[in-house]
């Protein structure tokens, strides 16, 4: 077993779910803690899942076949299951402002690893690296204290990565267990990119019609949701058919990347002026959460469809628009569309008949923090955001951002805080 049984003592371990105090609020879920002396006893990083229980642990918070796998393995001292929140009598998941304590017992030389879910994700958990925690200092010294910052939260690579609190195959949403797309390795999260809702978590739009006379209001909603971010003035247009404000795979114009990155959409005005209909800015201002911006527009057959782009605010280079082709306004013989034509083609039409609620796309292409003039980490094409994980700090495309990591460099700092304490003889 390793260590010195005669000089064995107990530690009490807490791990606080501090994400209350944070923007991505989460439970984190009951889990398993082993004492050990050699590294890696749960994982290795880089590698595939080792299939003793892990991947049920981080899918879908259940932690009794790693429990079971790790009882009694080679260089594991003691395994111990966490699972009912201080307070709480019965099992169940620790969520914002709650807390997990449990005991250990280690002897000098033996360490301390853990796993617990990220409860608003696929796969991913919180613990230490392969070497774990260690319980006693050079001097022999039981360890005490916050030791937050050895603690990661890791990729299990055993399912495709949804944006956390939104993925229908995440467990609090997910049909039955282990119901996603597999992965592929356990990795460390250290994605600077914030995860993105769909755009439906940031707006809601809303078209009213009187006479010709379209009015459209955009209403900032994210204050009702986890991912809270003003929008930018929004740039309208009125357009042919022939004209697209962007097209996905291809390089966004200089407007377009003032307007995701600075959430200055003149320079794309002038772009777009003598080459549509009409083109305008609605606002002078970011539009801040629970607040709204609207405008007006009388199409013409020649300009019957809407396009229109607003920047997410607390991103690098995330824009709202709608779908590339705009969204029809008026009918073939030049008549303004009902709301159930506009259903048609991905939008969501409200009960009553003229009013209308479009499904907007959500754009990757921000910086509330940097200089506008700062264009140095640039990507190449604009992309539709679907399944990938935006991975890397390079644009690539315009995107629908449905699937992205959550954030990072470390962000089990802003989630969870882990002490040792009362280290006292066996």
């Amino acid at each position: 077993m390793g260590g010195n049984a005669g000089n064995s003592k107990k530690f009490n371990v807490r791990i606080d779910n501090i994400s209350d105090q944070g923007e991505s609020a989460t439970p984190i879920a009951p889990g398993v803690a082993v004492v050990h002396n050699g590294d890696d006893p749960i994982y290795t990083v880089g590698k595939a899942d080792r299939g003793q229980g892990l991947e049920a642990l981080a899918e879908d918070a259940n932690p009794s076949l790693l429990t079971a796998t790790l009882a009694g393995a080679s260089g594991i001292a003691s395994v111990a299951v966490f699972n009912t929140p201080v307070g709480a009598t019965s099992a169940g998941p620790a969520l914002p402002g709650g807390a997990y304590e449990f005991t250990v017992h280690a002897a000098p030389g033996q360490r301390l690893s853990f796993a617990t879910m990220f409860g608003q994700s696929n796969d991913l958990f919180f613990g230490p690296d392969g070497a774990g925690i260690a319980l006693f200092g050079k001097d022999g010294q039981p360890a005490s204290g916050d030791v937050s910052t050895m603690v990661h939260l890791w990729d299990a690579g055993t399912e495709e990565n949804e944006a956390p609190g939104m993925g229908p195959n995440q467990a609090p949403r997910q049909s039955e267990p282990n119901a996603g797309p597999a992965e592929g390795r356990i990795s460390l999260r250290v994605d600077t990119t914030r995860a993105l809702p769909l755009a439906t978590a940031f707006v809601d739009i809303m078209v009213t019609e009187v006479n010709g006379t379209f009015t459209i209001e955009l209403r900032n909603i994210s204050d009702t949701k986890a991912f809270v971010s003003p929008i930018s003035p929004v740039l309208h247009v009125l357009h042919g058919a022939s004209f697209s404000l962007f097209t996905p795979g291809m390089a966004a114009s200089d407007g377009l990347e003032h307007l995701a990155e600075d959430g200055n959409p003149g320079t794309l005005a002038a772009e777009l002026s003598g080459k549509v209909d009409e083109v305008a800015v609605a606002g002078t201002k970011p539009t801040l959460p629970g607040q709204s911006v609207a405008f007006s527009v009388k199409p013409k057959q020649t300009g019957a469809r809407l396009s229109l782009a607003t920047m997410v605010g607390q991103t690098n280079d995330a824009f709202i628009g709608t779908v590339p082709a705009g969204i029809m306004l008026l009918n073939g013989d030049g008549q303004p569309r009902p709301a159930a034509e506009d259903a048609v083609s991905s939008e969501v039409h409200d009960p009553e008949a003229t009013t209308l609620r479009h499904r907007l796309v959500l754009g990757a292409m921000g910086k509330p923090r940097g200089d506008p003039s700062d264009r140095t980490a640039h990507e190449t094409r604009p992309r539709r955001r679907g399944r990938t994980p935006l991975s890397t700090p390079r644009r690539c495309a315009i995107a629908p951002a449905v699937h992205a990591p959550v954030p990072g460099p470390e962000p089990a700092a802003a989630t969870v805080h882990v002490k040792l304490a009362d280290a006292v003889p066996n």
